[in-house]
């Protein structure tokens, strides 16, 4: 392997996600890069599960840099870690994703032309099991997603594009209207498929409703933040800023029955015996969740942008 290489950055924001993250850092560790050319930055959001005394115990080929800060979102974490990095080439990978081999190689060929940003592919496993070394086959990256949480670009175009916007809170909307500003700017987007990274997503759970319904409602205020700053069709389009969204979910909770103490005591017997219903039950709760985030937003967009106010119209 050449080591000629650009400098590369990693940046991994985590909270509360020591065992994955943990992973994704040994499989930082077997790259085909040279260990010396690039390193690893790991923001900590407040994590409270023995995160910083695993990241002190490494040992490392690469150098790791260990930023611990208060939560403030994850755009801000995104921010602490491009400022903390050190290389011109930034890649943005999410916390509990572990990645194959030619990962940071993979990246760093694309940008062999200028003015760009490089999506790898992002496999989400319901399993730690999954080697990471394993490549993705066909079926693997039909569902794989390209987008902010497998992103490379130079640091100094995240910096003329105004860094992320740390009034979005949710990392993945963050990290598409920082997409949108730098295709403004008139970067082109690279797919590299060898850049794959694998997503560890535990199967849906009764236990962990109320958990996950509260991330929901987040996204959905979230989201709305981010159409604030950009109310653009396609802004629409990625969160669901339709009338029939909205009309179809007052169709399906007209009492709000995630909440009902019976369907609770009913997920939780039912869970083992029909487990595909409660999941499927659960994914309609915390879809009623995001909305009911949206809604949340929508209250006030009232001193937003014209084409905003109008969406709040319409719903």
């Amino acid at each position: 392997m050449t080591r000629t290489g650009p400098r590369v950055s990693v940046v991994i924001p985590t909270t509360g996600r020591r065992e994955m993250l943990h992973r994704t850092l040994l499989s930082l560790a077997r790259q085909t890069y040279p260990a010396d050319r690039f390193e690893v930055v790991v923001v900590d959001e407040g994590s409270i599960d023995g995160t910083q005394a695993m990241v002190a115990a490494l040992a490392l080929p690469y150098r790791l840099r260990y930023v611990r800060r208060t939560p403030r979102g994850a755009a801000a974490a995104w921010n602490a870690g491009v400022r903390a990095a050190a290389a011109d080439l930034v890649i943005f990978l999410d916390g509990p994703t572990a990645v194959g081999r030619d990962f940071v190689a993979a990246h760093a060929a694309a940008h062999g032309r200028p003015r760009r940003v490089v999506q790898g592919p992002v496999i989400p496993v319901a399993a730690l099991e999954k080697s990471p070394d394993a490549a993705p086959g066909l079926w693997d990256l039909v569902r794989a997603r390209f987008g902010p949480g497998n992103m490379s670009v130079a640091r100094m175009h995240v910096e003329e594009a105004g860094m992320f916007d740390e009034e979005v809170r949710d990392g993945a909307w963050a990290g598409l209207e920082l997409l949108d500003r730098l295709q403004a700017m008139g970067l082109t987007v690279v797919k590299v498929s060898q850049a794959w990274g694998w997503l560890w997503l535990p199967p849906l759970s009764a236990a962990d409703l109320d958990l996950l319904r509260e991330r929901a409602r987040r996204r959905g205020r979230a989201g709305i933040a981010y159409f604030r700053r950009q109310p653009t069709w396609r802004v629409r389009s990625r969160l669901g800023l339709f009338p029939p969204v909205f009309w179809l979910d007052r169709l399906l909770f007209p009492r709000d029955w995630p909440d009902a103490a019976g369907f609770r005591r009913w997920a939780a017997r039912a869970e083992a015996r029909r487990p595909r219903l409660v999941r499927f039950l659960v994914r309609l709760a915390l879809h009623h969740a995001y909305v009911e985030g949206l809604r949340e937003g929508l209250h006030g967009l009232g001193e937003g942008r014209p084409e905003a106010r109008q969406v709040q119209r319409e719903l």
